[in-house]
């Protein structure tokens, strides 16, 4: 089985619900999503808007919402992560 394979079999199973397969969806985009959250975030920000906040409120939203969550194309999972990612950024910076 390849990752892209068991990635498909895992988005199914956690948008029936299934919260392991979540937990290790979530954990396969981990690193990427760090990465993309904190390329997001301006230098003379990153002092009141931390990556790892943004990074857990993103996962909290994710798994809230992952019922609604349709798959169509390989990477629309990574997608839809950095979609939340960026409108969590985009309204913190609205705030500060």
């Amino acid at each position: 089985m390849s990752q892209v394979d068991s990635e498909s079999e895992l988005i199914g199973r956690a948008v029936s619900g299934d919260r392991i397969a979540l937990s290790q969806l979530l954990l396969l985009h981990y690193d990427a999503l760090d990465r993309h959250v904190s390329a997001r975030i301006p230098r003379q920000l990153q002092g009141l808007l931390r990556a790892d906040d943004v990074l857990q409120q993103t996962i909290i939203r994710a798994a809230q919402a992952i019922d609604t969550f349709e798959s169509r194309h390989e990477r629309a999972f990574r997608g839809w992560l950095n979609t939340i990612a960026d409108n969590l950024v985009r309204d913190a910076l609205r705030r500060r």
